[in-house]
């Protein structure tokens, strides 16, 4: 299956990231927590992110050792770089 972005939209959020933002940072807390309440005892294997942003709830969970592999799919080439940065292991 093959997916497209709108090309408008994709330029409007190439550049949107320049840096990894503390506020979204502070916002993955409680989102990270929210997400393993939410699955409870159960082991995930693959975790997929859609719409990543700067990465900073896939690298919270990876922090947490939560999930095997994390995965993310994001249209912006600036939070691309940042995800790539932040070295999100699984």
């Amino acid at each position: 299956m093959t997916f497209s972005v709108n090309q408008s939209l994709k330029n409007n959020y190439d550049n949107f990231y320049s840096v990894e933002s503390e506020w979204r940072n502070l916002g993955a807390i409680d989102k990270v927590k929210n997400i393993i309440s939410l699955c409870g005892k159960k082991s995930l294997r693959n975790i997929l992110e859609i719409g990543s942003g700067d990465g900073a709830i896939l690298h919270r969970l990876s922090e947490m050792k939560f999930g095997g592999e994390l995965y993310s799919l994001e249209i912006s080439k600036s939070a691309v770089e940042i995800i790539r940065k932040r070295k999100v292991e699984s």
